[in-house]
């Protein structure tokens, strides 16, 4: 009985240490733009919206606190390092850094930063519609990548691994328009997916830099792609409405991959995937957890931590029902850009063999059941 004591103590420590599902509605309203992203380590997001321009803000998970960045005509490439306490962007054709609570406007650029490493010191993007990359910080060293064999100098950069030393993006071919890799100096093409017209395009690498995600084209339509040890797999897509899905962020092992794929009714749809499960609705994976959505259809998810914990995403909530408004209804927040954080997958396991100890344990002499 004190083993059984002892063990069942130690399971239900351990499992206090994970933390509750969560869902919160960072900003809603008309004129979301894009929810940007989610730091590495799940703290903070950060998101555009226009108002009679355009604003960038920061808001922190845990919190809930938002912090105000810039308000410009015009907001490009506003990007965010690992634990969100740097950001770097272009505000109608000036480079900017926010860092240390700080704004600090670096000068007219047509640098336009899509991604930066962990530690904000290196960044991708584009420049003059090459894809970029940039050592040193905010006014560092930028180097256009080299093209793809065969096509024209047309290319971008989407992501990058968290120490900069990958990057990923779109150029022009031989073929058409192809996802590429660099690393070392070297642009690789990594093709496209079988059948189809010739279309891909590589929307997050890992933090590891050995997995890369985006869109390629089959026979079929548009399809969600995981490459890696260069194989580009196919995720497939969600049961009804036309073939049209994206990958549009991954996990920093490659193991859980999100995005957006076109359901029935032609409406947009968040999936997430793994090698154990395949793709599921976003939405159904939330209710198993008993997520509270509080009435927002999730239409996409943009982005995820490395730990594949925390999500983030777009949706829309209608009416609300509420008693206290007249016809017992609330006027629902509209388009809205979400996060949410979900238990770490042992947690479940813990209580699952905390209770197989208990169901193991021999009977008392003389014990009954009701």
């Amino acid at each position: 009985m004190r083993a059984f004591i002892v063990a069942f103590f130690f399971l239900a420590q351990a499992a206090s240490t994970f933390a509750a599902p969560s869902f919160q509605i960072v900003t809603a309203g008309p004129g979301i733009v894009v929810a940007g992203s989610v730091s590495a380590d799940g703290s903070t997001v950060l998101y555009t919206r226009a108002t009679s321009g355009a604003a960038a803000a920061l808001f922190d998970v845990e919190t809930g606190q938002h912090t105000a960045i810039i308000s410009s005509p015009q907001l490009f490439g506003v990007a965010t390092s690992g634990d969100g306490s740097i950001v770097h962007g272009n505000a109608s054709g000036e480079l900017f850094e926010f860092s240390g609570g700080s704004l600090n406007v670096v000068g007219p650029s047509s640098r336009f930063p899509a991604a930066l490493s962990d530690d904000g010191m290196i960044g991708a993007g584009s420049v003059g519609g090459r894809a970029a990359r940039t050592t040193g910080g905010i006014s560092g060293t930028t180097v256009l990548l080299d093209d793809l064999t065969g096509g024209g100098t047309s290319s971008f950069a989407t992501d990058i691994s968290a120490d900069g030393s990958v990057v990923v993006g779109a150029g022009s071919s031989a073929s058409g328009t192809e996802a590429f890799r660099w690393e070392g100096g070297l642009t690789v093409g990594l093709g496209d997916l079988a059948g189809g017209g010739f279309e891909s395009r590589a929307n997050g690498v890992s933090a590891d830099g050995l997995t890369v995600v985006g869109y390629g084209s089959t026979a079929a339509g548009r399809e969600a792609f995981r490459w890696r040890d260069g194989n580009m797999i196919s995720l497939g897509d969600l049961a009804g409405g036309s073939v049209f899905s994206e990958a549009l962020g991954v996990s920093g092992d490659g193991s859980v991959v999100v995005g957006r794929d076109v359901g029935a009714g032609g409406q947009s749809e968040a999936f997430i995937w793994d090698p154990d499960h395949g793709m599921r609705r976003l939405e159904d994976v939330f209710a198993e957890l008993a997520i509270d959505l509080q009435l927002v259809d999730i239409d996409s998810a943009l982005g995820i931590s490395s730990d594949g914990r925390t999500l983030v995403g777009t949706g829309f909530q209608s009416d609300v029902p509420d008693a206290t408004y007249p016809g017992g209804v609330r006027p629902g927040a509209g388009t809205v850009v979400w996060v949410a954080v979900i238990p770490e997958p042992g947690a479940g396991l813990l209580i699952g063999l905390g209770l197989m100890i208990l169901g193991a344990r021999p009977a008392r002499a003389g014990s009954r059941c009701a």
